[in-house]
């Protein structure tokens, strides 16, 4: 099941999520993001702490929409409503509008990407880039290959030392190559076409253009 979830953010992106809200199976949406939501997007669930929604209204605007309390103090809204996709069975989870505004929130948010990543197929949006981690510790997270036009800009950034790549069909290729923690890996270009990334050991972040036909 492929879910859009949707979180809330001072950069929130309006026309990304109307442009791929047709294309998901299911739309979660955090009670901050609701009021956001374009027109045209109908959540199939609302899910939090409702401190920043006025339920009673939105449940008459909503009216075949789930509302979900989820009152964990220990959890942010984000992480809360990304358990929920995958205990409601969700394979592929992309969430827009993770980043941006406070940087605590937004290292917070990419910290909870890096602790479900195995879970399923997990990915964040924002702006024109999309980030995934990828790391040996599950074998759905350990390869993933997209298409990308020439000269698209991606990073593939390791979070462990001595992180163990292999990268193709891009400027500066990689095969079982070592990535030191930091800045090594910054700064790649597709060639264009498919783009294969594989990390054999060790933990990265890969962030890359979000191919033509799902911006």
């Amino acid at each position: 099941m492929k879910v859009l979830l949707i979180a809330d953010s001072p950069d929130f992106d309006s026309a990304y999520i109307a442009r791929n809200a047709e294309s998901a199976d299911a739309i979660i949406v955090t009670d901050g993001a609701l009021n956001k939501l374009p027109p045209s997007v109908m959540p199939h669930i609302v899910c939090g702490d409702f401190d920043a929604l006025v339920v009673p209204e939105a449940r008459a605007k909503y009216v075949s929409t789930e509302f979900i309390s989820l009152l964990d103090q220990n959890q942010n809204d984000l992480e809360k409503a990304l358990l929920l996709a995958i205990s409601r069975g969700a394979t592929e989870i992309t969430v827009a509008s993770a980043f941006g505004g406070r940087m605590d929130i937004s290292v917070a948010n990419l910290a909870t990407l890096i602790r479900h990543h195995t879970s399923c197929a997990l990915s964040m949006v924002h702006g024109t880039m999309i980030s995934r981690v990828l790391s040996d510790r599950g074998e759905g997270a350990k390869t993933v290959t997209f298409n990308a036009r020439p000269g698209a800009p991606l990073s593939c950034i390791a979070l462990e030392n001595d992180a163990l790549v292999s990268i193709s069909n891009v400027q500066w290729p990689l095969t079982e190559q070592v990535l030191r923690a930091g800045s090594h890996g910054v700064g790649n270009y597709a060639l264009g076409g498919p783009v294969c990334v594989t990390v054999h050991r060790g933990l990265v972040v890969l962030g890359y253009e979000i191919p033509v036909s799902e911006s």
